[in-house]
């Protein structure tokens, strides 16, 4: 989709670290331990990288990962001022896997 913005996990991490950004300095304790980086940390940056880049539309790579995430993130967007570009951008997928061995 032209003008849609393709946003990795690893993209948004490593741009706030590189920016030194408060977030970022905390998530790369967590990345230099080999943790994982908890919610607290990660929603904000996703979320802030949405509404400066998410304008035209966006397709997350990598977040959300668990149910209480898109939970988070749906309701986050669901909650933005009708003015707000992601209020519309949205779109709730039920998308069923299933493997076949």
């Amino acid at each position: 989709f032209e003008g849609m913005a393709h946003m990795e996990s690893g993209s948004i991490f490593r741009h706030n670290i590189a920016g030194g950004t408060e977030l970022g300095k905390k998530a790369k304790a967590y990345i230099d331990r080999g943790d994982l980086v908890p919610d607290d940390l990660t929603f904000p940056m996703v979320f802030d990288a949405l509404r400066e880049e998410g304008d035209h539309g966006f397709l997350l790579d990598g977040y959300p990962r668990s149910r209480a995430q898109a939970q988070r993130l749906w309701e986050a967007c669901v909650a933005a001022p009708h003015d707000a570009p992601l209020r519309d951008r949205a779109i709730d997928l039920d998308l069923h896997h299933e493997v076949d061995v």
